[in-house]
């Protein structure tokens, strides 16, 4: 066998045919078990990165899970504290309510009371030509004020039907004039009692 010198490396030189199919029988041997170690090699990483990214998925949606679960329980304290705060406001506005009805059931009571003294009182003065008597802290004065009705549809059509003498166009013309009043909205919160059941 001869000696080929290859750099620095001595290679072989194969003297007959059967040395020759032995190498290359040898090499191709090599050359297979080479690429199956590659192929299990790259098999492997490519397992190990799925596994990796799999993983990665996986923490990323509980990180996920855990921040919507925070979120969501956030909103609901929230929503909870609103609530009670609404359902405190509730409480004192009843209760407030229930105080003014109250107050002005009472107010009611003692402005019909006033109102039978008053007749009294100017039952007298009118019998006895007296318009004032005299008390403690000054005097009780009979007081007279004049004032006019406020306007209305019947006052208006009587009153053009006067000057126009013709009461469909006296009609027409009040109805523009309602149409042309201007309309106020007021928004408030009206408490409304439930039905009693009768029995």
């Amino acid at each position: 066998m001869e000696k080929k010198q290859e750099g620095n490396k001595e290679v072989k030189k194969p003297e007959n045919k059967e040395e020759v199919k032995e190498t290359k029988k040898v090499e191709s041997k090599k050359k297979q078990s080479t690429e199956e170690n590659d192929n299990e090699s790259s098999t492997e990483q490519s397992e190990e990165s799925k596994n990796l990214n799999d993983s990665e998925t996986e923490s990323y949606d509980n990180k996920l899970k855990r921040k919507k679960g925070k979120e969501s329980s956030k909103e609901s304290s929230e929503l909870t504290k609103l609530k009670n705060e609404v359902k405190e406001h509730v409480k004192n506005f009843i209760e407030i309510d229930e105080k003014i009805s109250k107050l002005n059931k009472a107010l009611k009571d003692l402005k019909d009371e006033k109102k039978q003294y008053e007749n009294f009182i100017l039952e007298f003065m009118e019998e006895n030509n007296n318009i004032e008597i005299n008390v403690a802290e000054g005097k009780i004065r009979k007081n007279v004020t004049k004032s006019r009705t406020g306007f209305n549809e019947k006052i208006i059509i009587n009153g053009l039907a006067e000057i126009t003498k013709d009461e469909g166009k006296a009609k027409d013309i009040t109805k523009v004039i309602s149409q042309k009043r201007e309309v106020k909205e007021k928004v408030n919160i009206k408490r409304v009692k439930k039905e009693k059941k009768q029995n």
